[in-house]
């Protein structure tokens, strides 16, 4: 019983492993950040989670997993969830359809990181020690991260 008991305060006190997540964009108003180990290939077809967050606005962050066409060049939205800065938890209803995917926007970055391997990676986005988006994002914006 004893050794039960080491087993299960071990394994309660041992810390969360931190998620591996990387900052692909950033301008005046948020950050947007894809989580690496969410990152699921399967033929040209990637589905990733990807986080934005914009301090000091109505919605304060949106959450979405993503499914990436990397031959057809688009993008859908599985599932996007909406905070608002009161704390609320909005879901959003998923895209009808894929959306063409233009370079040089967020959503560019965010499908060269996803359809890139480890060298696009390396060249879209940058690793984000520990899980704090939100000063991450707040570093990001002010020209810092």
């Amino acid at each position: 019983m004893r050794r039960l008991v080491l087993l299960l305060t071990a394994a309660v006190a041992a810390p969360a492993a931190a998620t591996d997540w990387w900052l692909i964009g950033a301008n005046g108003r948020g950050a947007m950040f894809v989580d690496l180990d969410s990152v699921r290939r399967n033929g040209d077809r990637v589905t990733q989670r990807v986080v934005g967050v914009m301090p000091g606005l109505a919605i304060v962050r949106i959450e979405a997993i993503e499914r990436l066409d990397c031959r057809a060049g688009t993008a859908t939205d599985l599932r996007v969830t909406l905070h608002l800065s009161d704390g609320t938890a909005v879901a959003r209803p998923p895209a009808p359809a894929a959306r063409p995917v233009r370079k040089g926007t967020v959503g560019g970055a965010s499908f060269a990181f996803g359809c890139g391997g480890p060298v696009e990676r390396g060249a879209v986005g940058t690793p984000v020690p520990g899980d704090d988006l939100d000063r991450a994002a707040r570093l990001a914006i002010a020209g810092l991260g």
